[in-house]
């Protein structure tokens, strides 16, 4: 499916898009402290919704925009969403939804940016705990381990959203997670992550039993 934006991205600049519909043109290079004041956010989630050429097409939405909380299951821990702190963002949802599984529900709330991927200024400090990014996509799923305390478990990342996870992170999948916002969730909880390997599609993220 063709990427269709409200309307084309300024030259070395960004756009807003709006909760209200609206859009705006910001002729600037886009960098952390200016993308973040103009959504009115603290963190960013950051997801590849297509491509122009010659550059891949990011949005950053706000990783703060609904209010979760962890819940246990027998398959492992679920974050469940209480509500969102801001109005829904129709055309960011639309643009997320082309780009997710047939059937996702998830909406995108807040205002959020939009740019060329090679554009900002600063691709380190807006996306640092993304090590994977520079491995070709579309070609191979990408293996990726994570070690916590009390277990060790795998997940599948595909054209940047997790298709396949291990049951103790199955929320991953069915929430359909972008790498950035795995990276930053494994961070955040002290858990580290690596890149198994690039393996072909068919590619089943295996789990080891937890041991606490």
């Amino acid at each position: 499916m063709a990427l269709e934006l409200p309307r084309p991205i300024p030259a070395k600049g960004f756009l807003i898009i709006r909760c209200d519909g609206s859009v705006e043109e910001r002729h600037e290079r886009p960098n952390n402290t200016n993308v973040l004041a103009a959504i009115d956010a603290r963190s960013i989630d950051v997801v590849r919704i297509g491509k122009l050429e010659p550059n891949d097409v990011i949005m950053v939405v706000d990783d703060d925009g609904y209010e979760a909380h962890a819940e246990q299951r027998p398959y492992g821990v679920e974050m469940v969403v209480d509500r969102a702190r801001k109005p829904i963002n129709a055309i960011a949802t639309r643009l997320y939804h082309a780009i997710c599984h047939p059937g996702t529900t998830h909406q995108v709330v807040g205002d959020v940016a939009v740019f060329h991927d090679g554009d900002y200024e600063t691709k380190e400090a807006l996306m640092p705990y993304h090590p994977w990014r520079d491995l070709p996509r579309g070609a191979d799923d990408i293996v990726i381990s994570i070690t916590a305390p009390d277990f060790c478990c795998g997940l599948v990342i595909r054209d940047d959203v997790v298709v396949r996870a291990a049951p103790i992170i199955g929320y991953m999948a069915r929430l359909h997670w972008s790498a950035a916002r795995v990276s930053a969730y494994c961070r955040k909880r002290g858990w580290r992550f690596e890149i198994v390997e690039a393996a072909p599609s068919t590619t089943t993220a295996q789990s080891s039993s937890p041991t606490a």
